[in-house]
């Protein structure tokens, strides 16, 4: 790890497409025990060796090197793929040869108070009192309407 960033255009992408070797679903949390600054820092990254656990098993401590160096504090929360427990397809796998994946890859942090902070808001949605003509509402302004209401978040 660099704590260097690279950019790809989307004609690059496109033309050279690459599968991911894990999804979303398979990270796991880990908790932080120390951090370590290695010395490499740029305006937005820096590079620290990370003394976590899994939050499952503590007693199974990893060392890895991380660019969350700014973020991370001994008892946060981080979530990462555990490398040796996951399953590759081989032919996906086959492009990374001779690459030799660290125990743990650390995504990001995450906060304890994940449900607060996705709550939806905390007031009501109040009507206004529409003024009708004498003709009746069409039966698409009314279903539209209700689509409408639907759609905007509820409050608690």
């Amino acid at each position: 790890i660099t704590a260097g960033t690279a950019e790809m255009n989307s004609k690059s992408f496109w033309a050279n497409p690459y599968r991911a070797l894990a999804s979303q679903s398979e990270m796991i949390d880990f908790i932080v025990y120390d951090t370590e600054f290695t010395g490499v820092q740029t305006d937005h990254y820096a590079q620290v060796d990370v003394q976590l656990a899994r939050a499952d098993r503590p007693g199974d401590v990893f060392i890895v090197r991380s660019h969350m160096g700014y973020v991370l504090k001994p008892g946060d929360m981080v979530r990462g793929y555990d490398m040796r427990s996951l399953n590759f397809d081989e032919d996906a796998f086959r492009a990374y040869r001779g690459f030799e994946p660290p125990s743990v890859i650390l995504e990001r942090k995450t906060f304890a108070d994940r449900e607060k902070r996705n709550k939806f808001r905390q007031f009501k949605l109040k009507r206004l009192d529409v003024e009708q003509d004498d003709s009746v509402m069409r039966r698409t302004d009314i279903l539209r309407a209700a689509s409408d209401y639907i759609s905007l978040p509820r409050g608690t």
